[in-house]
Order: C-alpha cells, then structure tokens, then sequence
C-alpha cells in the first residue's frame, strides 16, 4: 500500500512536471517578437532616383541587434525583405547597412544583361526620426541620396 502511495506521488510529480516544461515551451513559442518596426516615407527628389522608395519599412530587433528592411525596389526584385548585414546604433542615431545583389538589367553592350550590386545605408536620428539613405552601386563613382521621415511603429 506504502509502494501505492509512492508510485501515485512520483506519477503526480512527472505530470506536474510535464505542464510546466509544456506551458513553458509554449510560452516561448507564443512570445512575440520585440522587433520595432520603422517606416520611412522619402521625399523621392531627383537624387534619390528609382533605386530607393517611396517607403523603406525596417525591422529592428535591439536587443539582439538583427534587423530586415523592404522598399519598393526590393520588394521588386527580391519580393521579401532583406536582411541587414550592419547595425550601428548610439544614443543619436540607429544606421542599417545593406547590399542588394545581382539586380538584372539591360546593358545596349553586346554583353546583354548586366548585373549590379548596390550598398545601402540609411540612418534615422533618434530624436527626430528624420531619415537619410544613401546609394552606392558597386564599381561606380556615382551615388544616390534622399531623405524623408519616419514613423515608429
């Protein structure tokens, strides 16, 4: 009867013990993400040509310091954002670095289609939110800027 007693309560104890590890899994599964989402809205001056905008939207995850970002060009090419190689965050200001790789495009060269890798950087300011993104297509001296606000969503 004693032997009962024991096999009951180490039983109870595994259940009890089951729930927990099950509602702590589930839990952690169930947690949201902590990204903060920012979106940029550019003035789309000349300089900022077609290579950028209208809206860069920007998932940034501080705490562990990984972010993605989508614009119209490479919602375009890619259709799903990208992942951002570089994070420089201080207390006045949050940069996203990020490259574009093989945009197709047409060449008039006999080689025909071309292929252009193209660095990103935008930066907002903290206190403002005012946001600048600069453009660089690899190999060229020639780059691109605009600039807009943001919006903390």
């Amino acid at each position: 009867m004693a032997e009962d007693a024991l096999y009951e309560g180490d039983r109870f104890m595994k259940n009890l013990v089951l729930k927990a590890v099950a509602t702590v899994a589930v839990c952690m599964v169930a947690a949201p993400a902590f990204a903060t989402t920012y979106e940029c809205k550019l003035k789309m001056s000349k300089s900022g040509g077609n290579w950028m905008g209208p809206v860069i939207r920007v998932e940034y995850d501080e705490k562990n310091g990984n972010a993605t970002v989508i614009d119209g060009v490479i919602n375009h090419y890619f259709g799903q954002p990208l992942k951002v190689s570089k994070v420089v965050d201080n207390n006045k200001r949050m940069t996203f670095s990020y490259n574009t790789n093989k945009f197709e495009g047409t060449s008039t060269a006999r080689a025909g289609k071309t292929f252009a890798n193209r660095v990103y950087r935008l930066t907002i300011l903290k206190p403002s939110l005012k946001a600048s993104v600069h453009m660089k297509p690899v190999g060229y001296r020639n780059t691109w800027r605009d600039s807009g606000t943001c919006v903390r969503k």
